[in-house]
């Protein structure tokens, strides 16, 4: 149980420190506005929150794939 309240605890600091450090580019590097940076902090966390696998996965690498066929279009077809 202490390894998974210090993990969450680690990952919480980080996560803390990356949405200052992301606050402080936009505002003092970046220039941007405020409604900017309410944008990029909710892409921010919408990323990280996502439930969709990632499309990169062991088993797609695995995956070998022939590319399609390619068919004459019908304007290159020849009608008798």
């Amino acid at each position: 149980m202490w390894l998974v309240l210090g993990i969450a605890t680690v990952l919480g600091v980080a996560g803390l420190i990356a949405s200052c450090g992301l606050f402080y580019l936009g505002e003092r590097v970046w220039h941007l506005s405020r409604d900017a940076i309410q944008t990029l902090m909710y892409l921010k966390l919408s990323w990280i929150f996502s439930t969709k696998p990632p499309k990169c996965s062991p088993t797609n690498a695995l995956t070998i794939r022939r590319p399609p066929i390619a068919r004459p279009g019908p304007a290159a077809r020849q009608h008798p």
